[in-house]
């Protein structure tokens, strides 16, 4: 969806049951004033591969299970 606007984003991830992984701050600002569903998962990374962001979500799979479970909407993952 990209380049789509964040509203348009949000409310696919929202019908569809998905949650939002992202680099892009306003997704985690979104789900202060809107709330959950969708949850999001907000990675703070700065520039790096897909492949870095793989390993990080691997890195963190437990972390991210637990967040599903969780009644959390934003999950904030940071480094390499």
């Amino acid at each position: 969806m990209e380049g789509k606007p964040d509203e348009q984003i949000w409310k696919f991830a929202l019908v569809s049951g998905f949650t939002i992984v992202t680099k892009d701050k306003d997704f985690a600002n979104l789900s202060v004033v809107w709330g959950s569903p969708p949850k999001v998962i907000f990675l703070r990374v700065g520039n790096c591969k897909v492949s870095d962001i793989l390993i990080l979500l691997q890195r963190h799979a437990i972390a991210i299970s637990d967040f599903h479970q969780s009644q959390r909407s934003v999950l904030v993952l940071t480094g390499r």
